[in-house]
């Protein structure tokens, strides 16, 4: 009696013939190549045929021969799948073999005897013989890594330059809208010039309280709420020296429109100088 793990029956043939269908080889090659030093390699053998007339399908007794390759076993499937003649049988030996060192790697041919009962021989199904390729995975050379540097630091030169353009244009845009307000107050506060000229003192000092007042809303996005009231503090919204020199130069124009002249020491031609220098320090111009 045979060992039941070394025969499949495969059920080939037509009914009510007394021929019988041989079974057919389908398939004898690695299921993928090239595998990887060391990696697992299988071979598959794919026997077709009729589930009509028993024939027994066996393995070899033992691994077939091979190069290069270290025989782990081998395991056996049965697939039914539809045919033009009705239910088809598909037989399936999976060999498997671990690679051994680069280069390739060859099984033998071998093959697969057919037995009608126990003991009948049948004939044989012969397996070609199959390589795999065996090779390591790809590695990056050398100037590949050398090449991705390179481009990243290409990257972030480029990313560089471009965050740099983005901040000197941003810069002058802001220089340039500044400068057009401070070009703006300078203009009002020489047109109020007549108002002094001709006495109209409070009238000129309003004028300039605005133009200031308008000014510092314009550069540095002030609110009104932010320039009203006697004790100037701007709400902690303006520090430094624009702070000062502004909080001067409110307190001195208030102080002629509401308290009627000027503090000890202090000149019209003076606030204008300021009121000038302050334009021309806070806006770059």
């Amino acid at each position: 009696m045979r060992p039941a793990g070394l025969i499949v029956v495969l059920l080939v043939g037509l009914a009510g013939t007394s021929v019988s269908a041989r079974p057919v080889l389908k398939k004898a090659a690695f299921r993928q190549s090239p595998v990887a030093p060391g990696g697992e390699a299988v071979l598959v053998v794919e026997v077709s045929g009729s589930p009509n007339d028993p024939v027994t399908v066996l393995p070899p007794p033992g691994p077939p021969r091979a190069r290069n390759l270290e025989y782990l076993g081998r395991s056996t499937e049965a697939v039914t799948r539809p045919s033009p003649d009705g239910a088809g049988l598909l037989l399936r030996f999976l060999f498997r073999w671990r690679a051994g060192e680069e280069g390739s790697g060859e099984v033998e041919g071998f093959d697969l005897a057919l037995e009608s009962a126990p003991g009948v021989p049948a004939g044989v199904l012969a397996v070609p013989a199959a390589g795999v390729e065996i090779r390591s995975p790809e590695k990056i050379p050398a100037w590949g890594w050398a090449a991705a540097a390179a481009f990243l630091v290409l990257g972030l030169l480029y990313a560089r330059w471009q965050v740099r353009r983005f901040r000197r244009e941003a810069e002058e845009l802001v220089e340039d809208v500044t400068s057009r307000y401070a070009r703006e107050a300078r203009a009002a506060a020489a047109a109020a010039a007549r108002c002094r000229m001709e006495g109209r003192l409070d009238e000129w000092a309003g004028i300039l309280e605005e133009v200031l007042s308008r000014y510092l809303r314009q550069r540095y996005c002030l609110t009104p709420e932010d320039v009203a009231g006697e004790d100037i503090r701007f709400h902690g919204r303006l520090e430094g020296y624009p702070a000062r020199a502004a909080g001067d130069l409110f307190r001195i124009l208030r102080s002629v429109r509401y308290g009627g002249g000027f503090p000890d020491g202090v000149t019209p031609s003076e606030v204008e100088k300021g009121l000038d220098r302050f334009l021309r320090e806070t806006s770059g111009g």
